[in-house]
C-alpha cells in the first residue's frame, strides 16, 4: 500500500483480470488503472472544484469514499437489480407465507422509483431468498 497500490494492483490483475476493471468507489477509475491517470483526475477534478465546476461521476454508486452508494448500487447494477427482483418473486426463494409478497414488490418499485431506500432491507432479504430456495425448504404450510 505504501507504493500507491502497485502491488495490491499487480496482484489483483494477476488473480482476475475482469475484476481488476471494477471501477473503486474512492476514485471511480478500474482498479487497474494507473496511479499516474488517479492523480491527474484528481488533480483536475480539485481544479474544477475549485473553479466552481462540479465534475460529472463516472457512475451513480460513485461516492469518493470507501464504500459505494448503496441505494443507487441497487438501482443501477443491472445484475444486481435483476437478481434481486427474481428473489421476491419466486415463491422457492420468498416464501408467501413468511413474507408479504405483494408488499415486498411495492417496495422494490419505489426503491427504484427513489421515492424511499430500502436498500438495507433488501440486502438482509436476498441472502436470505437464495438460501431459502438452495436449502430446499418447503412452505410451513405444506
Amino acid at each position: 500500500m505504501r507504493f500507491n497500490g502497485k502491488v495490491f494492483r499487480k496482484i489483483i490483475n494477476n488473480l482476475n483480470p475482469k475484476l481488476a476493471r471494477i471501477n473503486n468507489a474512492n476514485t471511480g477509475l478500474p482498479i487497474c488503472a494507473s496511479p499516474w491517470l488517479e492523480f491527474y483526475v484528481q488533480t483536475w477534478r480539485n481544479i474544477l472544484y475549485k473553479l466552481g465546476i462540479k465534475a460529472g461521476v463516472p457512475d451513480p454508486t460513485y461516492t469518493q469514499g470507501s464504500w459505494s452508494d448503496l441505494p443507487e448500487l441497487l438501482r443501477y447494477n443491472e445484475k444486481l437489480r435483476k437478481l434481486l427482483w427474481t428473489t421476491i418473486t419466486d415463491d422457492k426463494s420468498i416464501d408467501p407465507v413468511i413474507f408479504n409478497k405483494p408488499f415486498l414488490k411495492e417496495m422494490f418499485r419505489k426503491h427504484m422509483a427513489r421515492e424511499l431506500d430500502f436498500s438495507f432491507y433488501f440486502i438482509l432479504i436476498l441472502p436470505f431468498g437464495m438460501w431459502y430456495k438452495n436449502a430446499g425448504l418447503k412452505s410451513i404450510t405444506s
